[in-house]
């Protein structure tokens, strides 16, 4: 009887074992889908977006708080383009009227402007930004007038009235 139960002792070990083997494999493969490259590169640029578009909706909520402000609620022009990679890189551009040539609704997302750090995406490249013309701080004066029924002039994924749009641009 003794010889007997020395033969089991060994059986125990190695059901456990498997048991062990098993569980860590099931928890692996429950977390392959986060470490799928395309997976990490949207969550981050979803994380990066979210800082950006969190940045805007406070920097309208401190220029309509400033009393000094014409027109607030207004968005800022993206940067200028000679900015980049200068020291005035991540300024907004003093004027983006569209209706000169050097002036667009569109460029890199003016992350000093904002008060925050540059925000690149997954592939290292700085965020783009473009704004409606008609909810833009453009520089003119007086500033034509801007409230709740102002409507957005993009179009977003079948979404019209849309006022801004942030971009992650990815790879060229």
């Amino acid at each position: 009887m003794v010889a007997r139960r020395a033969n089991q002792r060994g059986i125990s070990l190695l059901v456990l074992m498997v048991v062990v083997v098993l569980g860590v494999s099931a928890f692996l493969v429950s977390i392959a889908k986060y470490l799928d490259p395309a997976t990490l590169d949207r969550n981050h640029n979803a994380q990066v977006l979210q800082q950006a578009k969190t940045a805007l909706i406070g920097y309208v909520a401190t220029q309509v708080l400033n009393l000094a402000n014409d027109v607030p609620g207004r968005l800022p022009c993206p940067e200028s383009a000679g900015n980049a990679g200068g020291v005035n890189e991540g300024v907004r551009a003093g004027n983006c009227d569209p209706g000169f040539a050097v002036n667009k609704t569109i460029g890199r997302l003016p992350w000093r402007t904002l008060g925050i750090d540059k925000l690149v995406d997954a592939a290292n490249e700085p965020l783009w930004y473009a704004v409606s013309a008609n909810w833009v701080n453009d520089g003119s004066m007086p500033p034509p007038p801007l409230n709740a029924g102002t409507p957005g002039q993009f179009t977003v994924d079948g979404m019209g009235d849309v006022v801004a749009v942030i971009i992650a641009p990815g790879r060229p």
